[in-house]
């Protein structure tokens, strides 16, 4: 693997991370396609520059991100700045917060599908990634949970983003959770799925690409999935 560049983002680069924060790094090399590692609490993104700017040209909310929020580490030929360049916020960010809503109520409704921790995980995810593109949406990306807190209609964002370290669902959780759905969905209809198959069809049919990965770590489902 060849690098180009290395960026610090995320956290430590705005500087209000804790004593807990991970160190979240986008290295641009020569691998064909995007890959993440975690090695205790350094997560690693690998990106081909290609794809990295077409992301920031689309309007990509990790691009931006990067682009908005990341400091060079290593950057000889000055990669972030085109970055910048190259990022154009979006008008609607629809499909965005329709996949994490997705995710969210099957989390919701079978939190007994994903280990617990994966879970709780991933139910940070949505209320962030929902939080981020509302925020885009009105022409200002927010990416910091404190910030996001304070944006959020529903009070439940902000309370759930308190817990975000917690890494356990609990019934009490769970209907916080159902309640930050429901507000912040803005009267989104709810998926009319009542089984795991039903919602793993649904996310093929919209190609939620994080709702598929995230089901791909429970071997109880990957029949239905490579199906």
């Amino acid at each position: 693997m060849t690098m180009s560049s290395m960026f610090l983002f995320g956290s430590r680069a705005r500087g209000d991370h804790e004593a807990a924060s991970d160190t979240d790094l986008l290295i641009v090399c020569d691998e064909p396609q995007p890959r993440h590692v975690s090695v205790g609490k350094v997560s690693m993104f690998f990106y081909p520059w290609q794809k990295l700017l077409a992301d920031a040209a689309h309007g990509d909310l990790f691009a931006g991100h990067v682009a908005l929020e990341g400091k060079p580490i290593s950057d000889e030929f000055d990669q972030l700045r085109e970055l910048r360049r190259t990022f154009r916020l979006r008008s609607s960010y629809a499909p965005e917060v329709s996949h994490a809503l997705d995710l969210g109520w099957f989390i919701y409704r079978f939190p007994e599908a994903l280990r617990p921790s994966l879970a709780a995980k991933r139910m940070i995810w949505c209320v962030r990634t929902i939080l981020i593109a509302r925020s885009a949406e009105n022409g200002k990306p927010i990416f910091a949970p404190g910030q996001l807190a304070k944006i959020a209609q529903s009070s439940a964002g902000g309370e759930l983003l308190s817990m975000r370290r917690r890494r356990r669902l609990t019934k009490a959780t769970l209907r916080l959770f159902q309640r930050f759905l429901l507000e912040e969905g803005r009267g989104a209809d709810e998926p009319r799925c009542s089984t795991p198959a039903q919602f793993i069809d649904r996310f093929v049919q919209s190609e939620n690409g994080v709702a598929l990965r995230t089901l791909r770590q429970n071997e109880k489902y990957q029949h239905q999935l490579y199906s």
